[in-house]
């Protein structure tokens, strides 16, 4: 039953991680681009980024979703977790125009 217990800890704050992970790391790029010059290989790091940043936090978000059937002790915690990966949804909508507007 401890091992249940360490994997709905782990699912309970897997979201926020990733959520973190994705959020910096498309930070730092959407800022390398703006810096950079359009004729460099940033902006398509940033567009290959972005669309690789919505499939991974969709994935994430419906297999968390899922799992939280299965810990049903932990699954309000999962569940509220696992809505910060939906924060990401408008951030990635918003770097992806703010790319779009200044390629």
């Amino acid at each position: 039953m401890k091992n249940n217990f360490q994997t709905a800890e782990i699912l309970a704050l897997a979201p926020l991680f990733l959520a973190g992970a994705s959020f910096a790391i498309g930070t730092v790029l959407l800022l390398l681009c703006l810096i950079a010059t359009p004729e460099s290989d940033y902006w398509e790091l940033c567009f290959y980024y972005v669309g690789w940043s919505f499939c991974i936090n969709a994935a994430a978000f419906v297999g968390l979703m899922a799992s939280s059937l299965f810990y049903r002790s932990h699954q309000n915690q999962i569940i509220g977790n696992t809505m910060v990966l939906l924060i990401n949804i408008p951030v990635i909508i918003f770097y992806s125009c703010l790319l779009i507007l200044f390629t």
